[in-house]
């Protein structure tokens, strides 16, 4: 179940699965790009820093604890 989706400005597409516990990314073709893995279970994401070019994940579960990830990317996102 896909629950979160942001996208970069070449239209790349971050969806948050939140049942897998992973981002995976989309070209604007809707081909499968990569996947980042996070533990415990991705919750949310949303790109930040100076230049947009920082993606956050949030993540946790009642189980595991909550968790702050972030990863640079060379391409920027586009704001809420």
């Amino acid at each position: 179940m896909a629950t979160v989706w942001r996208s970069t400005v070449p239209a790349n597409v971050y969806v948050i699965v939140h049942t897998q516990g992973c981002v995976e990314v989309l070209s604007p073709a809707g081909v499968d790009l990569g996947r980042l893995d996070v533990v415990p279970q991705a919750t949310n994401a949303a790109f930040g820093g100076d230049d947009m070019q920082t993606l956050y994940i949030t993540a946790g579960n009642p189980d595991e604890g909550n968790a702050l990830f972030s990863i640079d990317l060379p391409i920027p996102g586009l704001p809420y």
